[in-house]
């Protein structure tokens, strides 16, 4: 899986300005706060070496596709599964992650879908494509 993120210089709250409509169309200047997040996106490889159910490594059994085709050494296509965590923010500096570095995300798929309904969305999806599925 591959983390990625963007770990900004400053976290919290955002205070904002603009201009805002008041009684009798008077204009007036409005002030506004947003408390923000960090937003964790894990893409799961979605190409298979059609072998190997793990690696050594937990990873090179699998591939990312690049325009919906799998590298020839990872021919078989599997569905792209993609996550997004927020984590909210709620006051100034020195945010940090508590397992680490910014690329120290990981994220495990456990399949609960009714199997012949997954079965029929996914080679729907694939037909799409063009793709074989898995």
């Amino acid at each position: 899986m591959r983390a990625m993120s963007r770990v900004p210089a400053r976290c919290g709250v955002i205070v904002g300005h603009g201009l805002g409509g008041g009684p009798g169309g008077r204009v007036h200047k409005v002030t506004w706060r947003t408390k923000t997040f960090l937003e964790l996106h894990v893409i799961f490889p979605d190409c298979w070496d059609g072998v190997h159910l793990d690696s050594p490594d937990h990873h090179s059994h699998m591939a990312y596709s690049r325009n919906y085709r799998c590298p020839a050494d990872h021919p078989v296509k599997v569905p792209r599964i993609r996550m997004m965590v927020r984590y909210p923010v709620d006051r100034g500096t020195g945010v940090e992650l508590a397992s680490g570095g910014q690329l120290t995300g990981h994220a495990d798929f456990y399949n609960a879908w009714n199997q012949r309904f997954l079965d029929r969305l996914v080679a729907s999806c694939f037909a799409e494509r063009g793709c074989k599925p898995y």
